[in-house]
């Protein structure tokens, strides 16, 4: 997770004047057997809000059959004016959405030198949003999962969660069919070639956040010959297993909160008391509350602690300390840190506005 400053600079770095590349490029791939039909599409772009514009366009289901269907990607983007130059862009997940990236965090993650340069492409992945979707559970359904709080640290508890996570597993190849088996990283790899063709691009400058540098250096591996620019930001080792990445991902967590905390404490400006230590061990005190008397959103779903942790973490590891005065929090996020005898730091984004998105887990793309 990379502080919005972090972004600009790093995405400053593809409209810095950088000079050509002088060592030799490879040839582009020629097109399979099959795929012509593809990558012959022509965009037909519409005005979906106020600065977006959003387009369709169909890949193959199954890479090796291309004969035996298709499926839809939903792509959007932000125009450059009189730019011809395009960035795709991937949040990461896998199964994040780039709609979202693109609709809702450009201004605020890009440098306004490279929203002038390029024409930013978003799109959401096979089997993700408004792309042909992996259905799993409906809302009532996916609501109530989320309101358990899985504890897979405990053992009494493992069992229990295997066998619902099979009866998750079944629910999406009854509701998803077909699709379930073509969700994956090389599959989705290729249909970012047919974009980059639908764009009219020799070559894809791509932009790709922690799964997303997965993605593009997969997509860099298949088509050399079109891989452009590519900015792969918080890159993972592709030989890692997700046990190892989910370590990795948590280690980092940890450091990046142990650090905001002691900026927090030495600003002057923080909630919590005494050294960095204490600021930790308050925090720590403050979810095992939450753990066991989760809050209530407004419309009268409980907020599960795991959902309050990744709002925290978003927020701390993203957002300087100066930032998060107290004074500016909602009155009853105030009042629950009062009632609590602790005051963790900002509201987390994912719970402050009395909402929970039924947000389904993301398929995997391995």
């Amino acid at each position: 997770m990379v502080p919005a400053a972090a972004f600009s600079a790093v995405l400053a770095l593809l409209v810095s004047g950088c000079s050509a590349p002088t060592e030799q490029r490879a040839e582009p791939e020629p097109v399979a057997q099959g795929l012509q039909s593809y990558y012959e599409q022509q965009l037909q772009w519409e005005k979906c809000g106020s600065v977006i514009e959003c387009a369709t366009l169909k890949v193959p289901l199954d890479y090796e059959n291309p004969q035996d269907g298709s499926i839809d990607l939903a792509l959007n983007r932000r125009v450059a004016q009189g730019s011809e130059k395009n960035l795709l862009v991937n949040p990461g997940g896998p199964g994040g959405s780039g709609l979202d990236l693109v609709k809702s965090s450009v201004p605020l993650m890009f440098s306004k030198e490279l929203q002038r340069e390029y024409n930013v492409i978003g799109f959401d992945p096979r089997g993700v949003g408004k792309s042909t979707p992996v259905t799993c559970l409906d809302d009532a359904e996916q609501d109530e999962l989320r309101q358990q709080n899985q504890r897979s640290w405990v053992p009494a508890e493992r069992e229990e969660i295997r066998a619902e996570s099979k009866k998750y597993a079944d629910s999406c190849l009854e509701k998803t069919g077909e699709l379930l088996g073509h969700v994956d990283t090389a599959s989705a790899a290729k249909d970012m070639d047919i974009i980059r063709e639908a764009l009219g691009d020799e070559q894809l400058d791509y932009l790709g956040f922690s799964y997303g540098t997965f993605l593009g250096a997969t997509y860099a591996d298949l088509f050399p010959g079109h891989a452009g620019r590519m900015v792969l930001d918080g890159a993972m080792d592709p030989k890692s297993t997700s046990s190892q990445v989910d370590l990795a991902q948590a280690v980092g967590f940890e450091k990046e909160i142990e650090a905001w905390l002691e900026d927090c404490v030495e600003s002057g400006d923080c909630p919590f008391t005494g050294t960095a230590e204490d600021a930790y061990k308050q925090l720590q005190d403050f979810f095992k509350k939450l753990e066991a008397k989760p809050m209530v959103a407004s419309d009268g779903r409980k907020v599960p602690v795991i959902d309050f942790i990744n709002g925290f973490i978003i927020r701390s590891t993203s957002q300087p300390p100066g930032r998060c005065s107290a004074r500016r929090w909602p009155t009853r996020w105030r009042a629950t840190w009062i009632r609590s005898s602790t005051s963790p730091t900002c509201p987390p984004a994912a719970t402050r506005r009395g909402t929970i998105r039924a947000t389904p887990p993301r398929p995997s793309a391995r």
